[in-house]
Parts: structure tokens; sequence; C-alpha cells
């Protein structure tokens, strides 16, 4: 069970770096901030348009020396049918490892406290009787 939670974590850390690696060669945007929309480029020629109010909550969180935000959105069925189907697998994966099924590579943004600050106002926004969101080392 240990070498296959292993696999599964070298498998998807490999995948990241692959992007990382496509990401610096087109020169594509990795995330988009709009007035309406979080715009997460999944792969270097497609992106997936997330609605500022379908966003219930962000985690921080750090694998293998990598920081990520998690994105909990509140109909994730309708934006995994938008999904490339690569990427299907790897949130498949990200779910079984426990870890939430869309994520932001953080070390992709060159602004992140920008999106970090926008993520907690659109949240206090569409949440206002709660604060989804947690201040953690892994955003540093």
């Amino acid at each position: 069970m240990f070498a296959l939670i292993m696999l599964l974590c070298a498998g998807f850390f490999l995948f990241i770096l692959t992007m990382y690696a496509k990401k610096i060669a087109t020169g594509h945007p990795y995330v988009i901030l709009t007035p309406e929309d979080l715009e997460l480029y999944v792969l270097p020629t497609e992106k997936i348009n997330i609605r500022w109010e379908d966003i219930e909550a962000f985690i921080p969180y750090r694998m293998h020396s990598n920081s990520f935000i998690g994105l909990v959105i509140k109909d994730e069925e309708r934006y995994a049918k938008l999904m490339p189907n690569k990427m299907k697998k790897l949130s498949r994966m990200n779910v079984r490892m426990g870890y939430p099924k869309y994520n932001i590579f953080l070390s992709h943004l060159k602004q992140k406290k920008l999106l970090i600050e926008e993520l907690e106002k659109r949240i206090v926004e569409t949440n206002p009787n709660k604060a989804n969101f947690k201040t953690d080392e892994a955003l540093k």
C-alpha cells in the first residue's frame, strides 16, 4: 500500500514538473483573475473558467517541497466535465491521496499574494457568514 501511495505521489510530481516545463515553453499565463471568473489554465492551451461564487474555500498545502492552493468548488462535477481527460486522471488521483480536486501550483504564479487576497475577498463576499480559508506556512 505504501509503495502504491509513493508511486502515485511520484507520478503526480512528475506530471506537475512536465506541466511546469510546458508552461515555460509556451509562455501562457497559468491563472488569470477577471471580475467574473478565476481562469485556470489546466493545460497550456486549455483553460477552465471557475465562477467566483462557485469557490467555497481554498486550502494551502505543501507536497514534496512544492506549495499549492487547493480549491473547494460547490459543483465539482460540473467543472470536471470541462477538464481535459489528462487532467481528469490527475484530479482523481489528487482526491484518492486526500487533496482537493482542483489545485493551483504556486510556483507558477508571479503574484501569489494577489491571488490569495482575491480568493479571500471573493469567498467572504459570497459566503459572508463563514471564513473558508486559512493562512498557512505553505503559502510562504
